[in-house]
Parts: C-alpha cells; structure tokens; sequence
C-alpha cells in the first residue's frame, strides 16, 4: 500500500481476512482505498472481491475471484499469475491470521495516514480557490478516520427507545424553547439539537433584539449558549441582557451601578447556564472561524455548546468566495445546518427582508433579501412583522413562514418595552381588554 509500511505478507493477510471474513470486509472498507495496496496485482483482487460483494451481498469464492480477474488481464500478463497470488494468500500461517483485531488497527492507522495526504495534496488547489473551509474539512475528516462504523438507526429494532428519544419524555425534555409558548406548542416543546431556526425582518425591526432573547432565556433553562455577534460589539450585546435580566431602563443602568450589581447577582441564583459572546469582523468570518471558535472554547473551557445564536446570516462570508449573493446565502445556510449537526447544537439565526418587507402585512418568503434558498435549509423560520405605529406602541406580529415539522403560516402577538428591552407574547385576555 502506498505509504503503508506492511511487509507484503500483511498486505495478504489483510486481503485474506478481506475475502474470507464478511464482518472484515465491512469494517474495513469505508477506511481502504485500492489505490493504498503496493501491488496492482493486490490492488485489483480488493476491488474484485469489493465489487462482488456490492453486488452479491456475499464473499466471492476463489475460482469465481480468479475469473473476476482474468476480465482485467492485461496483455503482458498471463492467468496463472493471478491463481499463484491466491495461492500465496491462502497459504499464509493461520496463526497470523487469528490477529484479526491487529490487522483491522493496523488499517485504520495507515487509512487515517493516506487519506491526510490526500488532504495535503488537495488543500494546494483548494487554497488556490481560497476554499479554506474546505482545505479545513478535509484536513479534519483525515484526523476522523476511525474504524467504528455508525449504521444509523434500524427501524425495526428499539422501538421503544425511539418512541422515548422522539415521541415520550426524553424528546420533550430535550427540545429548546423558541421563547415563545404558543411558537413552542405547535413545536411540541419547541426545537432540537442539530436543526437550525432563522428570524426573518425589516431592517430595525429587532432581528438581534429577538437573538439577544434568545440567547437569555438558553442560558436560564440550563444551556450554554454561544453567541456570536458580526455586527455589534461584544459589550453592546452583554449591555442588552443586562437590561433583560436587571429590568433596569437601558438608558439608566449607567446611573444605577449599585442596583445594577444587585440585580446582576440576584439573577445569577437562577441562570444556570452560561453565554460566550464573540464578535467576528463582519463579512470576514466563515462558517468555518465560528467552527474553529468553538473548538477552541470547548477544548479550554470543557464545556459542551448547546446553543449557538449567529446575529446575522449576510454578515458572514461563504467558504467559497466570487459566488453570487443569492448562491452564497444558501451556501452559508447550508454550512451552518452541517455545523449544527456536526457540533450537535441548536442554531438561531436572522436574515433581512427586502424593501418590500415593510410593505407587506406579513413577511414571507417572497419578501426574503438576496436569496429564496436559504428558506429551504432551515428547520423553522418566523418574521417579525410591525408597522412604525406598531413599533411606537411596542407592538409586534410574528408570523410562522416555515416549520419543517409542524404547522406554519399562522400568527401570534407580541408586545415590546423598548426601555427594558423585554418582550413578550399577548394573551387572549389582554386583547380583549384593550
């Protein structure tokens, strides 16, 4: 195997439990590429026993092997050639062979060795194209390489662990609140880990209130919530939920530390997570600089994300740069539902409506800046819809545009303080009373 350092007997022995033993055979072959065996001749008996075995579902036998061959018999090669090397393979010492577990450690580090120079040598053109995420994800799929194989999820088996994880308690003490209770009905409970939910508005129409809120109310119910700002400062962002949580009038916190501090500590009792807020320069910051942030804030503070706010989608850049404004939203999108399920977090974003969103009576998708597409990847997405009469008197309509699992194009009411910047839904009976 090219940069396999096995004597050619341990390349046999790997071809030998390959064509003999399926369990084998299925562990090994998502880590060996015919390419790694030294010898062609090695190289085309594993992709022979591979490809009848994708077709067959069954281990080929010798005679059939040779056969399978003799179709890819070159013209300076003669048929006994190929029925001497299954010889030689056959007749290795069983004692060498009963190292199965050895030999399948064996591969995995050799694999994890080709595919990183793999990744080397395609990182030359993709740094040519400045797709360093991409450079990134091949570097880190190499380091991943691991012989333990996920098959997913078998319908037919636990189906009562499955009923808990998706339909019984456990799914319901898992989901994340969207911070609104009628929002969370509908949900359920509200959204999971590895789905992505998006706030869509006119330009000053809350879009980092609404994220802000969000990011509060995560670090009340017990999650770490990440939040990264691309437009604000890392303080101005602090100062919105200092207001949240003390109740003090945003304008007067700087004229009350005392209070300030008293308040601060007393809703420390019952925050029981935590926000790291991090600003990234705005159009400069990739999916991938949030990626390597988080890497760098779990490895040194231990603590597992939950949440991840991202205040606000065309602030960020696409891995791959010169793509239209509509291709690259959808492509940001996209790379932030992967790092969702990657980092196995809920994401929060927002995007901006286009002129027409303060027309409209309610946001949809049709009043979405830039780019239809995006719509497409996120799991839930809802618009903060207000006319300049509404906002004065610190009203709002949040319209539901999109839920993947459950019921859309409904509205509810909110209502705003703008002093204390707190926001909430407005019951049934406060309507009627006004």
């Amino acid at each position: 195997m090219t940069g396999y350092t096995f004597q050619d007997n341990i390349q046999r022995g790997i071809l030998y439990l390959i064509k003999n033993d399926r369990e084998f055979l299925v562990e090994a072959t998502p880590l060996i590429k015919s390419s790694y065996f030294d010898l062609n001749l090695h190289s085309r008996i594993y992709t022979a026993i591979q490809s009848y075995y994708d077709k067959y579902a069954k281990l080929p036998s010798d005679d059939i092997l040779i056969e399978s061959l003799k179709e890819t018999k070159e013209s300076h090669e003669f048929s006994g050639e190929f029925e001497q090397e299954i010889g030689r393979i056959n007749s290795l010492n069983r004692k060498s062979i009963d190292h199965k577990e050895a030999y399948m450690d064996m591969v995995e580090k050799f694999a994890r060795n080709e595919r990183m120079k793999e990744a080397i040598i395609s990182s030359v053109e993709l740094l040519d194209k400045h797709d360093y995420d991409g450079i990134f994800t091949n570097i880190k799929n190499a380091l991943e390489v691991r012989r333990n194989i996920d098959l997913g999820t078998s319908f037919l088996e636990n189906e009562l662990d499955r009923w808990d994880r998706f339909y019984g308690t456990k799914a319901i003490s898992n989901k994340i609140t969207t911070g609104f209770s009628k929002f969370d009905k509908s949900l359920e409970g509200g959204l999971s880990r590895k789905e992505i939910g998006m706030i869509v508005a006119a330009s000053g129409r809350g879009k980092s209130l609404f994220l802000t809120r969000l990011a509060m109310i995560g670090a009340i119910k017990e999650l770490n919530v990440v939040y990264i700002t691309l437009e604000m400062s890392e303080d101005a962002v602090a100062a919105r939920i200092d207001t949240m949580l003390t109740k003090l009038p945003y304008a007067s916190i700087k004229d009350n530390r005392d209070e300030y501090i008293r308040r601060i500590e007393a809703s420390k009792k019952y925050i029981k997570g935590d926000i790291n807020i991090k600003q990234f320069p705005a159009t400069q910051a990739t999916v991938g600089t949030v990626r390597a942030y988080l890497s760098q804030l779990q490895g040194k503070t231990g603590k597992k994300v939950d949440l991840l706010v991202v205040d606000y989608l065309e602030l960020l850049r696409p891995s791959i740069d010169g793509m239209a404004e509509y291709a690259a939203q959808q492509r940001i999108t996209q790379e932030l539902r992967g790092l969702a399920i990657e980092q196995n977090v809920l994401v929060w974003t927002a995007t901006q409506g286009n002129r027409d969103s303060l027309k409209v009576p309610y946001i949809t998708e049709s009043e979405l800046a830039d780019s239809f597409g995006k719509i497409r990847e996120v799991d839930y997405a809802y618009s903060i819809n207000q006319t300049d009469s509404e906002k004065d008197e610190g009203k709002a309509r949040l319209y539901v545009i999109k839920s993947r699992n459950s019921i859309s194009r409904f509205a509810i009411e909110a209502k705003i303080d703008y002093n204390t910047l707190s926001i909430g839904e407005v019951k049934e009976d406060d309507t009627k009373k006004e």
